[in-house]
């Protein structure tokens, strides 16, 4: 749209002009005037429309605006190209459906399948360009999210580190059943919006928790706790509300949720997990028994026709590695993908 606002302000005339979109414009007031009254203003006659768009203060009311007003609408895009456009806001058009985040997960794990040693060490499975690429991915989210224990044992920020990045940092979020991080630890330098999800019950916190939410470097949301039953005797958050109740307050589409294994079982059990991303490393620890796998389901199928399923599923080399990513068959994101691109 800035360069139809530059051409308007030019005084050159667009009468003749056609205009290509990834996304249907809208027709109503929010951070920028509707776009559909720029482009009836410029003249074009003829706009080209890659996605439908499933929000409904902008589904079918544009098209018969700009329809109204003289301008023909076309989803001619080939679908190749169409469902590239769907992938630029995926998580904006399931947000709408939904009502809830899109959640991907990240792990990088070795060629028998484990994300660290029995003693939780996983510097490196992956390789430099795998990494490299992570920031890519948290640069796409709205937020990045881990559990307490991964935060402890991998010191890291959660951040986007690129070189000449300008971007907005995603939000951070930490699941803090424990309350276990210290005063040092790197992801309370100020970078970005910090929440650390801990319990609702709880009758004390760190007091570090709450000399740095004075200073508004961190945020306490806080989350009833519930008991995963026979199995252990360990209370969890019902990750499925905690992350839509932070999607809806911190206006929060996608969330990438880069560990540990025990969030990422709770959301394979769960069936919460959209979307996969996994570097597998050429590496192989041997042990089969006490080094760590990414998931381990409660009743995990006795055949390997009822294991889970990826969908659409893309892979790429960064270095040795290979990368893997791949949608949940049962999540909703193909189905919209077809009815929003669908010529």
């Amino acid at each position: 749209m800035q360069a139809v606002s530059h051409a308007l302000r030019s005084g050159a005339s667009l009468a003749d002009a056609e205009m290509y979109v990834t996304l249907m414009p809208c027709c109503h007031f929010g951070r920028t005037p509707p776009c559909t009254r720029l482009i009836i203003e410029s003249g074009i006659r003829l706009l080209h429309v890659a996605c439908r768009d499933n929000n409904p203060a902008v589904a079918k009311k544009s098209g018969q605006e700009l329809s109204a007003a003289g301008v023909t609408v076309r989803y001619d895009f080939p679908h190749e190209i169409s469902r590239k456009c769907f992938e630029l806001n995926e998580d904006f058009y399931y947000n709408n459906e939904y009502r809830r985040p899109l959640l991907a997960v990240k792990a990088a794990v070795t060629l028998d399948g484990k994300i660290a040693c029995a003693g939780g060490d996983s510097r490196w499975i992956s390789g430099e360009e795998s990494r490299k690429y992570v920031h890519v991915l948290r640069s796409r989210h709205d937020a990045v999210a881990a559990g307490s224990n991964t935060c402890v044992i991998d010191n890291s920020r959660f951040t986007v580190r690129l070189r000449g990045y300008r971007g907005q940092q995603p939000v951070r979020i930490i699941i803090d059943r424990d309350c276990i991080l210290p005063e040092n630890h790197p992801v309370f330098e100020k970078h970005a919006k910090l929440i650390l999800v801990v319990p609702k019950d709880r009758h004390n916190y760190p007091s570090h928790y709450l000399r740095m939410q004075e200073k508004e470097i961190i945020v306490l949301e806080k989350f009833e706790l519930e008991s995963e039953q026979k199995k252990t005797e360990k209370s969890h958050f019902n990750l499925g509300s905690v992350f839509t109740a932070l999607s809806g307050k911190y206006s929060l589409n996608s969330i990438l949720i880069e560990g540990g294994a025990g969030i990422f079982s709770s959301l394979l059990n769960n069936n919460l997990i959209n979307r996969y991303h996994f570097f597998i490393g050429p590496k192989i620890t041997g042990d089969g028994l006490n080094a760590l796998s990414p998931f381990q389901i409660s009743n995990p199928p006795g055949k390997m026709s009822a294991a889970a399923v990826l969908c659409d599923v893309r892979t790429k080399k960064y270095g040795s590695d290979v990368y893997m990513t791949g949608y949940a068959e049962n999540r909703g994101i193909l189905l919209l993908q077809n009815e929003l691109t669908g010529n």
